[in-house]
């Protein structure tokens, strides 16, 4: 959903652009995968993607189709959203790389943990908090330190996404319960 990030492409992908095509072309055909693309840059747009990650999920004819989500920021609130549509398969990618979707689709036939939402979402720390003035900017704070701190690179990376974050000072003071 936004602008679409470079991807590999192979004979029997299609690309579509806006949700409406992805499912149609999901309910007409051979389908064995969905990857959809939530955008950090159009944060506005993923209203529309949680809207058809719950229509693929309820319909009878495209229920059994794993849909992998692909984001630039792994962003509880929005991940939660998805696992209440059925969705459990997330892909966390970088904007500068290209998606490798042969990679994405054996990744998913092999059943990898590393792409099930629930495993993503016990590794965030439950402090991280994402605040923004408009649709399109988003900054990453800290809840344990009242949203004072802005969160970036390493420490949100290494830390505040990952199981590390049980060992944050921060998190450890804020009394948070798990």
């Amino acid at each position: 959903m936004g602008q679409t990030p470079e991807m590999t492409d192979c004979e029997e992908t299609q690309i579509v652009q806006n949700p409406m095509e992805c499912f149609s072309r999901a309910v007409s055909g051979r389908t064995e995968l969905i990857a959809i693309v939530f955008s950090a840059r159009n944060m506005s747009a993923w209203h529309w993607g949680l809207e058809l990650c719950r229509c693929l999920k309820s319909n009878p004819l495209t229920r059994e189709i794993p849909v992998v989500v692909l984001m630039e920021t792994i962003h509880r609130e929005m991940m939660v959203k998805l696992q209440e549509t059925g969705v459990t398969l997330f892909k966390n990618y970088k904007a500068d790389i290209i998606i490798d979707l042969n990679r994405i689709r054996d990744l998913v036939k092999r059943g990898d943990p590393s792409l099930f939402i629930r495993e993503t979402i016990k590794k965030l720390c439950p402090a991280l908090n994402r605040i923004g003035s408009d649709d399109q900017e988003e900054l990453a704070v800290c809840g344990a330190y009242m949203n004072r701190m802005v969160l970036g690179g390493k420490r949100l990376h290494e830390v505040c996404e990952t199981l590390n974050y049980l060992h944050c000072e921060y998190f450890i003071n804020s009394g948070i319960s798990l």
